[in-house]
């Protein structure tokens, strides 16, 4: 029998699903504040994440009448209208719309996810409907996608944080980290690595409940901003739960199937969770190991079938016919991840693909000096215009890796780009240099990656996939950069080490910033040799998004190290999404 994934083996001391009652019951509060039936009008992007929180049978029970997805015109529905939104331009400038051209005696309502912006209220202002509306918040903010997986779901996070300088979505990660102390109890320790990991503590130490006197499960926790490891979302992704986020794009904790994946006439959305009995077992498998599993798991499922029906007594009958629902379900998803593998296969044994593979290699390796092979390669992948994002994708990582291009290698790179894929995309190469993604070599920073690689052995000299070590999740090829400083935190106490002191390290690309632990106690503090955090529950937060690889990555670490991890995130991401987002 296929052995289900360590992560998900019920170890873990945090129950994710008491955020989702506590969002439940807020929601609750709000709809029921108006009695009488009413209609419910949810912003599009909002519709896949309430399903985490409030399902629509459950919107359903609470009075509703009829949900809506929110559209620029909208004319139906009864007397009272609830609008579920986050803030943004567009929903205001739709709400707004809605309301000046009702010409019924309507009463509206306005729930703001997680809370409402000046922004908002200037454009209701002006549109003349602010005071015909009542308006709410709801304190949304980590969605549980998972048990040990919490995310904001805020999908355009990197360009707010890094190109404009908002900080608006600061606040909601600080905001998010006081709601977890209310609802789990005081958090002692916590640590944190970059600019924006710093900032974060500040506004959470201004806005912190003093008094909570119940000790949280979450010992501590880890701030990590994504400046700080540039190299690790811009690695192929190669674990199953990886893999099909790059080739499908999961959003939301949801993978759209198209048609010609599932031969079906529509498309079939999927949801990802440790409640597919089949995604459990394989979401982090090497992708390679994934077709054996699929096979094991048909299998078991012909022989417990097979069985049933040659049941002659009436109480294996019986214990048979109450296994039917889960053994259905099963082979449902079993279906579902078989078609997906047989589509990723097709993509993904391309030679194309082999040879990408092999130049992330190459450039990751710090004692590879294959270079020149590699920069052939991107300029291969320009002249015969292949998606936009794979030659970036190479470009930024070994921009990345070697802390930056050589200046002739780099202009001619991006010569060949301009021509091949347009002038717009000037552009894209002064956002990615602004955030440090790929820039032209100057300087030499004060640590680079070549010296982080070898002091955390991020690239592994056999390359043999081991499912033991985090470098499995890349294939036995490179372990996160920013699960090894995690694992460091973990082994020493806090960043300070024998081997280097992570005060100095700038960050790969240019980024990165400060380290700092707080609520460490003055014993540890002034110890040689700090107190692990070995055995406890440790929630480790990205600003600025984290890929499925990572997550994997620190459930493989979470084993190594007798510890439990939660992840937290502002976003899910991979190399595709994070370039596209920055790009013109």
């Amino acid at each position: 029998m296929a052995k289900e994934d360590s992560q998900d083996s019920g170890g873990l001391a945090m129950d994710a699903a008491l955020l989702a009652r506590e969002a439940q019951e807020e929601f609750r509060k709000m709809l029921s504040s108006v009695e009488g039936e009413k209609d419910v009008v949810i912003e599009r992007e909002l519709m896949s994440i309430l399903d985490h929180v409030t399902p629509m049978k459950l919107i359903r029970s609470l009075g509703v009448e009829h949900i809506y997805c929110l559209e620029p015109n909208m004319n139906t529905g009864g007397g009272v209208r609830f609008y579920v939104t986050r803030p943004n331009v567009d929903a205001m400038n739709s709400i707004a719309n809605h309301i000046t051209s009702d010409k019924s005696s309507r009463e509206y309502y306005i729930i703001f996810v997680p809370r409402m912006l000046a922004l908002c209220e200037d454009i209701l202002e002006q549109q003349g409907v602010y005071g015909l509306v009542t308006v709410m918040e709801w304190k949304l903010y980590l969605i549980p996608l998972d048990q040990h997986i919490l995310s904001l779901e805020i999908q355009d996070c990197v360009p707010t944080l890094y190109l404009t300088g908002d900080c608006t979505l600061l606040r909601l990660v600080a905001n998010s980290i006081a709601q977890l102390e209310s609802v789990y109890g005081y958090i002692e320790t916590f640590h944190g690595k970059g600019h924006l990991a710093k900032q974060v503590w500040q506004l959470f130490e201004r806005i912190r409940k003093r008094g909570i006197v119940k000790k949280s499960v979450i010992s501590s926790v880890i701030f990590f901003d994504r400046r700080c490891d540039l190299v690790s979302p811009v690695c192929s992704q190669l674990t199953y739960e990886g893999i099909l986020d790059d080739v499908f794009n999961t959003r939301n904790g949801y993978v759209e199937l198209t048609g010609n994946v599932t031969g079906k006439k529509q498309n079939v959305k999927v949801q990802l969770n440790s409640k597919d009995p089949v995604f459990k077992v394989i979401r982090s498998q090497h992708f390679s190991s994934v077709p054996s599993l699929l096979s094991e798991i048909s299998n078991e499922l012909k022989g417990r079938y097979s069985k049933g029906r040659n049941e002659e007594s009436l109480k294996e009958l019986s214990k048979f016919v109450k296994e039917l629902p889960k053994l259905k379900e099963k082979h449902e998803s079993l279906s579902t991840h078989l078609k997906a593998s047989e589509h990723i296969i097709i993509k993904k044994k391309d030679a194309e693909f082999q040879r990408q593979l092999a130049c992330e290699q190459a450039i990751l390796d710090v004692y590879d000096k294959a270079k020149k092979e590699v920069v052939e390669f991107i300029e291969e992948c320009i002249q015969r215009e292949f998606h936009f994002t794979i030659p970036l994708q190479l470009m930024c990582l070994l921009s990345a890796s070697s802390d930056g291009i050589k200046p002739s290698q780099y202009k001619l790179l991006k010569q060949n780009f301009m021509m091949s894929y347009g002038s717009k995309h000037i552009v894209t190469f002064h956002h990615l240099d602004k955030v440090g993604l790929l820039r032209e070599y100057k300087e030499e920073p004060k640590v680079t990656f070549k010296q982080l690689s070898k002091i955390f052995k991020l690239v592994p000299r056999e390359t043999i996939p081991d499912p033991k070590e985090m470098s499995y999740v890349h294939g036995g090829l490179y372990k996160p950069l920013s699960c090894a400083a995690v694992e460091h935190v973990i082994q020493h106490g806090d960043w300070v080490g024998p081997e280097v002191s992570l005060k100095d390290w700038s960050a790969t690309g240019g980024g990165g910033g400060p380290t700092f632990s707080h609520g460490i106690s003055q014993r540890k503090r002034t110890s040689a040799s700090p107190t692990p955090l070995r055995g406890q529950v440790i929630l480790v937060y990205f600003i600025g998004g984290c890929t499925f690889s990572e997550i994997n990555a620190l459930q493989i670490l979470g084993t190594q190290l007798d510890c439990s991890f939660i992840v937290a995130t502002t976003n899910i991401i991979n190399a595709n999404t994070f370039i596209s987002s920055l790009a013109a």
